[in-house]
C-alpha cells in the first residue's frame, strides 16, 4: 500500500476517534438532525460568539445555534446573549433592564420556542453591579436550570463559573461565588440532572481581561472559546444520543475514481446570510411614509461636495424620548420650561395648550449646572388615537404625578405623513424621524433609514443674510445663528444632508467595530441630517433613550467618549461624510435610482 493511501486511512481513523462515529470505508457516514445548542449569557457571551463559533464550525460538528436573538456572527446568528442582564433578570426575579421593554420575554419563552439540546451558560457577572445581589446568584442559577429542564429534562446544561475580575477584592468575591456554583452543579448531578460544570475562572487568565477588568480581550476570548469547545465535545462524546450527528462525507480515491480512501470534509459557509427585506413595518419603530426624507435612500443622482468636518474631541449621543400613550393614564398639563438650566419651574409658566395622558411614575430629570448637564431631551408622544405625534423639547418632569415641561412643536405631526417637522428647535426637524432606535446598533439587521447628527455650529455652520443658517428641509436655525455660526462652507447648514460617497468603503476607512461598520452602511445608503448644534467640540448622533445602556451592555465599551476603537470609527465616519448638495424637496437624496429598496408599507 502506498504512503499516500496510508495518509488517507489515518485521516479517516482520526476523525472516527474524534467524533466517535462507527466508520465504514465503503459508504458515507450517517447524518442526522443537527444538535441544537444555545449560548446563554450576557455581553461576555455576546462577544465570545465570534471566537467560539468559528472553532466549532471548523471542527465539523453538526451544530445548529439556536436562540430568539439574531445578532450573532453569520451565517447562524441565533443566541441568547443578553448584554447587561443579571441572572435575576433572566429568570424573572426582577424586571428586565431599563433599556428593554418591560414585557420583553425571558428564559421560559427562550427555551420553549427554540428547544435546545445543549445550553452553554455563564451568568452572574452583572449581578455584582447596578444594584444586583451576587449572594442570590446560586438561587437564580438553580431556578434557571429547573426552568430549562421543565421544558425538556433531556437538555444538557453546561454551567460556567464566572470569569475573573481585574481587581483583587472583586476576585475574592467571584471565587467564593464560583465555589457555590460548582456545589450547585454537584447537587443537580446527584439528583440525576444533566448538568456539567465548566471552570471558566481558571481558564481565563488575568492577562485575558480588557481594560475595564470585567470583559475579555482577544486572548481571554480565545481561552474561553477553547474551554467551551472542549466542554461541548465532551457532552457530545458522552451522550449516545448525539454520537451520530456528524458532518456529511463522501468517499473518493486519490485519483479521479472513487474508492474508500479519501474523506472530504464539509466546510462552513463563509458567505454571510443575505437578509430578506421586510414586507411590513411597525409605525412607531419605523415611522412615516415610505417617501419621507427619513426613509428615502440616497439616489444615483446625488451630487457630493466636501463637508470638511474634522475630528472632534468628543463622540457623543443626543438622547431622545419616545412614548406610546394610553387613554387610561391620567391627563397632565404641559407647560413651557422655566429656563434652559431649570426646566421644572417653581411657578406656573405658559401653557402649551395640551394635556397628555402620562403614567404618574414617569420622571425625566431636570437639567443641572454642577456638573453641567443641559441635554436637548427632544421627545415625541404617540397619542392614543395611534396617529398624532406631539413633539416637545426640552422634556422634563421632576415630580411624580406632576406637570410636564417643554416647548411644544406646532402643528402636531401625523405618524403616517412626511415627518419633516419637529422639536429639534435648532432646525425645526423631527424628534423621532432619523433617531437610532433600541436594537438597531446591536441586532443583525442593517439600519434602514436616514440618521440625525449634531455638530459644533460655531466651527462649521454657515450664516449670511441670504443663507441664514439653514436649508431645506430645515425651516429655521438657532436664534443665535447670526452671532455664533462662523463656518466657511456655504453648503453646510442646519438641514444639510450628509452622506458617505459610494467610492468609499468600510475597509478604506479602516473601521474596527461592528457598530462603526453598521453606521457606515446607513450613512452611505441613507445619509444623515444636521438637526441641532453640538455647542462645543463634539460630534453627536441622535439616539433613542436606552440605546447607550444597550450598546454598553452588548459591546463592553461606551458609545460616548474621547478615545478607543469606537471613538476612532465615529470620527472616521464624520470625516468621510460629504454634503449631498442637490438634496431638495423634489430630489430627496439627489434623486435617481435608490441605493436600497423603499421602506415597506406600515403594517399597523
Amino acid at each position: 500500500m502506498s504512503l499516500k493511501m496510508n495518509k488517507y486511512i489515518f485521516l479517516v481513523l482520526f476523525l472516527c476517534s474524534l467524533f466517535l462515529f462507527t466508520c465504514s470505508s465503503s459508504q458515507p457516514l450517517a447524518t442526522t438532525t443537527p444538535i441544537r445548542v444555545m449560548s446563554l449569557g450576557d455581553s461576555i457571551c455576546r462577544r465570545n460568539m465570534s471566537f467560539l463559533r468559528p472553532v466549532v464550525a471548523k471542527s465539523g460538528l453538526n451544530i445548529d445555534w439556536v436562540g430568539t436573538k439574531k445578532n450573532g456572527p453569520s451565517p447562524d446568528p441565533e443566541n441568547e446573549c443578553h448584554g447587561g442582564w443579571k441572572a435575576a433578570e433572566v429568570i424573572g426575579a426582577m424586571p428586565p433592564p431599563s433599556w428593554v421593554s418591560p414585557d420583553t420575554p425571558i428564559l421560559s419563552h427562550w427555551v420553549s420556542s427554540t428547544k435546545p439540546n445543549i445550553v452553554l451558560m455563564m451568568l452572574g457577572t452583572n449581578d455584582f453591579f447596578n444594584s444586583g445581589d451576587p449572594k442570590k446568584v446560586p438561587e437564580h442559577l438553580e431556578n434557571i436550570i429547573d426552568t430549562i429542564h421543565k421544558n425538556n429534562s433531556n437538555t444538557h446544561i453546561a454551567v460556567a463559573s464566572i470569569t475573573p475580575f481585574g481587581w483583587s477584592s472583586g476576585n475574592k468575591k467571584v471565587s467564593s461565588l464560583n465555589v457555590q456554583i460548582s456545589g450547585l452543579v454537584k447537587k443537580k448531578q446527584a439528583q440525576g440532572k444533566k448538568v456539567h460544570f465548566v471552570d471558566m475562572f481558571s481558564a481565563v487568565p488575568l492577562s485575558g481581561l480588557s481594560s475595564d477588568g470585567v470583559h475579555l480581550n482577544d486572548k481571554g476570548n480565545r481561552a474561553m472559546a477553547k474551554t467551551w469547545f472542549t466542554a461541548l465535545k465532551k457532552i457530545i462524546k458522552d451522550n449516545g444520543k448525539f454520537t451520530r450527528t456528524t458532518i456529511p462525507t463522501k468517499i473518493a480515491s486519490p485519483s479521479s475514481k472513487q474508492n474508500s480512501s479519501q474523506v472530504t470534509l464539509a466546510t462552513p459557509n463563509q458567505t454571510p446570510t443575505q437578509k430578506k427585506f421586510p414586507t411590513t413595518r411597525d409605525k412607531f419603530l419605523w415611522p412615516f411614509a415610505s417617501t419621507s426624507l427619513w426613509n428615502l435612500p440616497i439616489g444615483s443622482g446625488a451630487r457630493y461636495i466636501p463637508a470638511n468636518i474634522d475630528k472632534a474631541g468628543y463622540a457623543g449621543a443626543d438622547e431622545e424620548y419616545f412614548y406610546k400613550l394610553k387613554s387610561s393614564d391620567p391627563l397632565r398639563p404641559v407647560y413651557a420650561p422655566g429656563s434652559w438650566t431649570k426646566r421644572c419651574a417653581d411657578k406656573k409658566t405658559k401653557s402649551m395648550g395640551i394635556s397628555l395622558p402620562i403614567p404618574d411614575d414617569l420622571i425625566i430629570p431636570d437639567a443641572r449646572t454642577k456638573p453641567r448637564s443641559t441635554p436637548n431631551n427632544v421627545s415625541a408622544f404617540l397619542m392614543p388615537n395611534d396617529k398624532t405625534l406631539v413633539q416637545i423639547a426640552p422634556l422634563a418632569r421632576c415630580q411624580s404625578g406632576g406637570a410636564i415641561y417643554g416647548w411644544r412643536y406646532f402643528p402636531d405631526s401625523d405618524i403616517y405623513g412626511d415627518g419633516i417637522g419637529g422639536a429639534h428647535f435648532g432646525s425645526g426637524l423631527s424628534s423621532i424621524g432619523g433617531s437610532i432606535r433600541k436594537g438597531e446598533l446591536t441586532n443583525n439587521e442593517p439600519i434602514r433609514h436616514a440618521l440625525k447628527i449634531l455638530i459644533f455650529s460655531e466651527k462649521y455652520l454657515y450664516y449670511s443674510q441670504s443663507l441664514p443658517g439653514y436649508r431645506w428641509p430645515a425651516n429655521r436655525a438657532d436664534n443665535y445663528a447670526a452671532q455664533r455660526y462662523h463656518g466657511k462652507n456655504a453648503a453646510l447648514l442646519q438641514g444639510s444632508l450628509l452622506a458617505i460617497p459610494p467610492k468609499v468603503t468600510a475597509s478604506s476607512l479602516k473601521l474596527q467595530t461592528p457598530a462603526g461598520k453598521k453606521l457606515f452602511h446607513a450613512l452611505q445608503d441613507y445619509g444623515a441630517y444636521i438637526v441641532d448644534d453640538a455647542s462645543w467640540d463634539a460630534h453627536y448622533f441622535a439616539v433613542e433613550k436606552g440605546v447607550l445602556e444597550e450598546f454598553d451592555a452588548t459591546y463592553g465599551y461606551k458609545f460616548s467618549g474621547r478615545s478607543g476603537k469606537f471613538y476612532d470609527d465615529f470620527m472616521s465616519l464624520f470625516q468621510a461624510m460629504h454634503i449631498v448638495d442637490n438634496n431638495t424637496a423634489k430630489t430627496i437624496g439627489g434623486g435617481g435610482n435608490r441605493r436600497a429598496p423603499l421602506a415597506p408599507p406600515i403594517g399597523n
